[in-house]
């Protein structure tokens, strides 16, 4: 999570890993979020963004696939984070996002091998111990 400093209430990104494995972004706010909102990375070109109704624990959930939003907040420097009514403006630092993000990711990844992936034992033998070569 990377929260606005210059704002006089707090507006946070967090990254969560969900119970299906999948990625999804939120922002956090005391204040309601639901709605339209844009957002920039790095000065990039601005993305308009949905916050809906939120599954997990914060205030606000972006709608549809936030794959390159995610992986454009790990690599990043700074967020803007705009409401669409022109009423916030937050700046948000991502330094340290990228270990961060992919920290909180790591537990994303499903921990029981998918059948057919698993790499046979170097001697044919299937046994307790045996390293995969």
């Amino acid at each position: 999570m990377g929260c606005s400093s210059q704002t006089t209430e707090p507006f946070c990104l967090a990254v969560r890993c969900e119970d299906d494995y999948s990625v999804s972004l939120y922002i956090y706010s005391t204040r309601p979020v639901l709605g339209e909102w844009q957002l920039t990375i790095d000065r990039e070109t601005p993305l308009k963004v949905i916050a809906e109704a939120p599954t997990g624990p914060y205030s606000g959930q972006i709608a549809g696939d936030v794959a390159q939003l995610v992986e454009a907040l790990k690599n990043g420097g700074i967020a803007y984070l705009d409401a669409g009514d022109g009423s916030v403006s937050a700046q948000i630092r991502l330094n340290g996002s990228l270990a961060a993000i992919n920290q909180a990711l790591f537990y994303c990844a499903p921990r029981n091998p998918a059948s057919g992936d698993e790499v046979a034992p170097v001697d044919g033998q299937d046994r307790a111990g045996d390293v995969a070569g």
